[in-house]
C-alpha cells in the first residue's frame, strides 16, 4: 500500500531497497546474493545458517489505520502471502507511533497465524480490507500492528 499507482510504488520499492532494506539486512550478516521481481521471492540471502529467499513489503498506511495489510489477492488472482516462495516477510512499516519499523517474520509462521484465525468455510477472525491501485480490487488480511509484530521481531526503528 502506497500511492496506489502501481508504478509508482514499484520505484518507491526499488529505491527503499537499495537505500534502506539491502544495508539493514547487511548490518545483521545476510549477504544479498539477488534481487528480483516476481511474484516468487525479492531478495536472496545468504547467512551463516544458509540460504533464504525474502518477500519485501511496505505499509505506509499502518500509521492510520493501525494494521497490517498482508496481501493475498489482485486483479483477482492469488498474490502476495499466497504465491510467494520465500521464507521470510520482511515489512517496512509506518506506525501509528510515529516511527518506522523494518519487521521480518518467517512466512510459515505468518501463514500458521493466519490458518489458526480461520473459522469453518472460509471467513476468518482476521479481518480482511481491499486496497492497493484503482482497478487492482487488491485483498489482505489486515492484523492489528501490535498483533502483527508478535510473528517476527524488529530490525529497526526510526523515530520521525
Amino acid at each position: 500500500m502506497g500511492f496506489y499507482d502501481f508504478e509508482k510504488d514499484l520505484e518507491e520499492s526499488d529505491r527503499s531497497t537499495k537505500e534502506e532494506i539491502i544495508p539493514t539486512l547487511e548490518r545483521f550478516g545476510y549477504k544479498v546474493l539477488k534481487t528480483n521481481d516476481d511474484k516468487e521471492f525479492d531478495i536472496h540471502v545468504v547467512t551463516k545458517h544458509g540460504e533464504y529467499l525474502i518477500e519485501y513489503k511496505q505499509d505506509m498506511e499502518c500509521f492510520r489505520t493501525g494494521n497490517v495489510f498482508v496481501e493475498f489477492e489482485s486483479r483477482e488472482k492469488p498474490s502476495g502471502i499466497n504465491t510467494t516462495k520465500s521464507d521470510m516477510y520482511l515489512y517496512k512499516i509506518h506506525t501509528p507511533d510515529n516511527r518506522i519499523i523494518i519487521h521480518i517474520a518467517w512466512t510459515n509462521t505468518i501463514k500458521k497465524w493466519i490458518d489458526d484465525n480461520k473459522l469453518p468455510h472460509g471467513s476468518s477472525r482476521i479481518r480482511i480490507a481491499t486496497g492497493g491501485d484503482p482497478g487492482s480490487n487488491t485483498r489482505g488480511y489486515v492484523p492489528p500492528y501490535e498483533e502483527y509484530l508478535k510473528l517476527g521481531k524488529i530490525m529497526l526503528k526510526i523515530k520521525l
